[in-house]
């Protein structure tokens, strides 16, 4: 009897525990999730598929379901947490190089937050789909959520974030990219189901 009510205990735990993942994951404007892995070199990567919950596939739509936009140079990981259901969440220093929606510092490092990375094993890792762990010391257009009170940046999908390419023969095609996010942002489509935000604890008043 004692071993069936803590086979329960264990069971509602575990629930709870995938649901509050769900929540998390919907929060932060992933729809219907699936997970898939593959093996490679004696580590193992799980991929999260998913519909988004807003359409994102233009510059202009992308800006207006998100609430900062900025380039920004990715420094070191600084930590990676882990929530209820052990889904890492990988925490960058970075440097704002240049805000395009919002008000954000240049002058401080400042932290994002991006769902996915290495899980607590050390060894095997879980990414939405088409996304992996930022490089360092490299530029890119960030597109972030601040989906929780407690002010946040956080990226979750291919279109919240751009690689900047920064040689002399990719530089137009940067300056291209820059400009046309700019240009979306004073005809940016926020979605009419968008979700309350917050600013971010970084936004300057």
């Amino acid at each position: 009897m004692m071993k069936r009510i803590k086979d329960i205990r264990k069971s509602i735990i575990k629930r709870n525990s995938i649901q509050i993942t769900l929540i998390i994951v919907l929060i932060l404007e992933i729809g219907v999730i699936t997970l898939n892995s593959t093996q490679t070199k004696g580590s193992k990567t799980e991929i999260i598929k998913g519909s988004l919950a807003y359409d994102m596939s233009t510059p202009s739509k992308a800006i207006g379901a998100v609430d900062n936009v900025f380039t920004a140079k990715i420094g070191r990981i600084l930590e990676t947490k882990y929530d209820a259901n052990e889904m890492p969440i990988t925490i960058y220093e970075i440097e704002v190089l240049e805000n395009i929606k919002g008000k954000l510092p240049t002058n401080i490092k400042i932290q994002l937050h991006q769902m996915g990375g290495i899980r607590k094993d050390n060894k095997n890792y879980i990414f939405f789909e088409n996304t992996n762990l930022l490089e360092k010391d490299e530029e890119y257009l960030i597109l972030a959520f601040v989906p929780f009170e407690e002010g946040n940046l956080v990226i979750n999908n291919k279109y919240t974030y751009i690689k900047l390419l920064s040689n002399s023969q990719t530089k137009n095609v940067t300056n291209n990219i820059i400009d046309d996010y700019k240009e979306a942002y004073k005809k940016e489509e926020i979605p009419s189901d968008k979700r309350n935000s917050f600013k971010s604890k970084y936004e300057i008043t």
